[in-house]
């Protein structure tokens, strides 16, 4: 199962925010995460939700939700290198079948409040 967990700033919002599009959701859930610092790793509190779909917690693509890191989260991850050297994530390469393209960028754009935007290079299955 593949987990995808989206940046927050405000969980809270967030939440009113899928509810008022009509995006089911678990509720705003606190847990931990450790994180790795100059001094070694470290539990910080992380608050999340999921996004419910085909049962709770799941849409087709496996689990996705939102995450809002504490601000000492976010400052130790800007601190912290990749072991692939990686300092941002750019994009993000969801594969569909055509037919299913228009309503999987509808329900991306009501979870993350924002209008789709990129090329979407459909390739056919040879008979």
């Amino acid at each position: 199962m593949h987990i995808l967990m989206f940046d927050s700033p405000d969980i809270a919002r967030a939440a009113a925010r899928l509810e008022a599009n009509g995006v089911g959701h678990g509720g705003v859930q606190a847990a931990q995460r450790p994180v790795e610092t100059a001094d070694g790793v470290r539990m910080e509190p992380v608050r999340f939700l999921e996004i419910d779909g085909l049962g709770p917690g799941l849409v087709p693509e496996g689990r996705v939700g939102l995450a809002a890191n504490s601000p000492a989260s976010d400052a130790a991850a800007q601190t912290c290198d990749h072991p692939n050297g990686a300092v941002a994530l750019v994009e993000c390469v969801l594969c569909v079948a055509g037919g299913e393209l228009d309503d999987v960028e509808r329900r991306y754009e009501r979870y993350l409040g924002r209008a789709a935007f990129g090329v979407a290079i459909v390739f056919r299955q040879a008979a």
